[in-house]
């Protein structure tokens, strides 16, 4: 299966792009919002709450396990 760039943003594997206009030679400013870019990337998981929004039955996986009920409804049908 194949995706474009924006695709794993929108599955959760991808956190951020950021838009260069040459990035075999990226100006100083490119490299700054790379550098900037990858400190949040490191800070902000160690200020986000991983309370139970985070864990199966929290909002942030409903739609996982969305899916596995419909897998197992889908597997339960067949055999």
């Amino acid at each position: 299966m194949g995706y474009g760039i924006e695709h794993y943003k929108t599955l959760g594997l991808l956190w951020d792009t950021l838009h260069v206009d040459n990035a075999e030679r990226p100006s100083d400013e490119d490299c700054r919002a790379v550098i900037r870019r990858l400190t949040d990337a490191i800070e902000i998981p160690l200020t986000v709450a991983t309370d139970a929004l985070e864990r199966p039955g929290g909002n942030l996986r409903k739609a996982t396990d969305e899916v596995r009920e419909r897998l197992k409804q889908q597997w339960s049908s067949t055999h």
